[in-house]
């Protein structure tokens, strides 16, 4: 949702190139749910398919997401791992109900990740 209405596009990489065209220096990370997630900057552009599971609530996932992301940048890892694990943390968050309490531990992620 903030994508497109950031840049009146509808196509995810559409909506990268109207930001990135406005804002050069900008580094963006689309989530789209079950059809993983594109983080795109100046110099590259990387598509991160998501892990398939039976979802059972969605409320935490792009918290999730976003908060694994940014860990592993914190970390120092390649975007590209980066990805990987946020989007298998957003997966097994949304085999779960509720919020919180079912974003999971990093030791859980680096296992289903083989890490």
């Amino acid at each position: 949702i903030e994508g497109k209405a950031l840049s009146n596009q509808r196509e995810p990489y559409k909506i990268l190139e109207a930001i990135l065209k406005k804002h050069e220096n900008i580094k963006i990370i689309l989530t789209l749910g079950p059809d993983g997630s594109i983080y795109s900057d100046k110099e590259k552009t990387i598509y991160q398919e998501s892990y398939k599971v039976e979802a059972k609530d969605t409320t935490a996932a792009g918290d999730t997401f976003m908060g694994y992301f940014v860990a592993g940048l914190a970390k120092g890892l390649e975007i590209e791992k980066c990805l990987k694990s946020a989007s298998m943390a957003a997966a097994i968050t949304v085999t779960k109900s509720g919020a919180a309490e079912t974003i999971p531990d990093i030791s859980i992620v680096q296992e289903k990740l083989q890490l």
